[in-house]
């Protein structure tokens, strides 16, 4: 790093009074310029800046202009490790376009970056240019619950045989306990296909939009994220587990989607289904 830009990433040595021998500065004092620094970082408009001392090698402007960059930046570096394929679909250019419009509206109000991201599908469904790109925003959704997957408190899924262990007599008000890590979205367009074809360096498809949303599963087992489409009647049981419904209300219901002689095999073809992908983690 160059000396100018090492001191125009110093918060510290820009944040100082220009007097030569400056008196100790009050808490309230202090507050009031980290606040006007912070405007400036954020805004890119503040008074600051005359109450800043020059550096050896550039002005006072000059340094914070450098430091302002190289915060955006990190934010920019934040977002495009959060969302890879969306960065890939986009492209270098005019994801920063997107990355900075996103900054200037949602700008960071926490000292982790962690949570940065998470408006970014809504925003890109309410710009007025990127919203005409539907897929943008859905990729921006899978993308973020794939973060929020992978974040999830773990538990332990359970095996088959603590199902099978299950007396039928009691299996009508079984309920299920379903992974933390568990995420629900739906979208109309491709957005799952173009992240795996990231996820597998392949070439990306041209974006599509189907007529219908489709319902997705996002979910975690062990260090590995996984996602898959799911049947309207897989989701809508899924939906009702989560909600605390017992195995014998799902079957009622699934009596719209089968026979209802078929319904109890459907629903414990679902379960047994969420047991063997790691989706189960207790029944009570």
């Amino acid at each position: 790093m160059s000396s100018r830009a090492a001191e125009g990433t110093n918060a510290a040595g820009l944040a100082q009074s220009s007097q030569e021998h400056p008196e100790p500065a009050s808490a309230g004092a202090l507050y009031g310029l980290q606040r006007e620094l912070q405007q400036y970082l954020l805004r890119g408009q503040s008074p600051v800046v005359p109450r800043l001392r020059d550096g050896v090698q550039a002005s006072a402007a000059e340094c914070l202009a450098i430091y302002a960059e190289a915060y955006r930046l990190r934010l920019i570096d934040a977002l495009r490790s959060d969302y890879p394929a969306l960065c890939a679909l986009l492209g270098d250019a005019d994801f920063e376009s997107a990355a900075l419009g996103y900054i200037d509206c949602h700008p960071s109000g926490h000292f982790s970056l962690r949570h940065f991201g998470e408006r970014m599908a809504s925003y890109l469904a309410s710009d007025p240019e990127l919203s005409r790109r539907p897929h943008l925003s859905e990729l921006a959704a899978l993308e973020w619950a794939l973060i929020e997957a992978f974040d999830a408190p773990d538990q332990a899924p359970i095996a088959h045989a603590e199902i099978a262990a299950i007396p039928p007599a009691d299996w009508g008000g079984m309920c299920l306990e379903l992974h933390p890590s568990l995420q629900r979205l739906s979208v109309r367009s491709n957005a799952p296909s173009l992240r795996s074809a990231f996820n597998e360096r392949r070439s990306m498809p041209a974006p599509t939009l189907a007529a219908e949303e489709i319902p997705w599963l996002v979910w975690r087992r062990d260090l590995e994220t996984y996602f898959r489409p799911l049947a309207l009647d897989e989701a809508w049981v899924m939906d009702a587990v989560r909600r605390g419904s017992p195995f014998g209300d799902v079957c009622e219901a699934l009596c719209e989607w089968v026979p209802e002689e078929q319904s109890p095999l459907r629903a414990a073809g679902l379960f047994s289904r969420w047991v063997k992908d790691g989706l189960v983690t207790a029944t009570r």
